[in-house]
């Protein structure tokens, strides 16, 4: 999957991108309208889906329209979204989940990261953290 993290006011993700047994690696961290920070984990056709959404001002039926009930179970992901005030989680259903948290953090590696920024690290060091312990969690880690 991947693990993406949020804290004071930065978002760091890992890079890893598979298909099938193809291991790739890809840009996963954008600024939208110079306000939003996104991080996205999961389906990276689901993620891209998401991306072009959220760029498009977020009207809510643009990302669904089209998608039958099997499609959503297979275009599974999960996107962080943090602005100066909020985090927020979107999951593949469009479910937006506020966080009352400081700190959050999504994917595969989430508990790992999670855990390290409660005891101090940086989002981009709970990531890298998340690469030591998590199989789906590898590569550069970009903010």
């Amino acid at each position: 999957m991947s693990t993406v993290a949020y804290k004071d006011g930065i978002i760091a993700g890992d890079t890893k991108l598979t298909d099938g047994n193809l291991k790739l690696h890809a840009q996963k961290i954008y600024r939208v309208h110079d306000k939003l920070l996104v991080g996205l984990t999961g389906d990276w056709l689901g993620c891209l889906k998401f991306l072009n959404w959220i760029q498009q001002n977020n009207h809510y039926p643009e990302i669904t329209a089209g998608w039958n009930f099997e499609e959503k179970d297979t275009l599974k992901f999960e996107a962080l979204v943090a602005d100066k005030d909020s985090i927020a989680i979107y999951d593949h259903c469009m479910i937006k989940m506020y966080i009352d948290e400081t700190f959050w953090a999504s994917g595969s590696g989430r508990d790992i990261a999670i855990g390290a920024m409660a005891h101090g690290a940086t989002a981009e060091e709970a990531v890298e953290i998340a690469t030591e312990y998590d199989t789906y969690t590898e590569g550069e880690v970009m903010t």
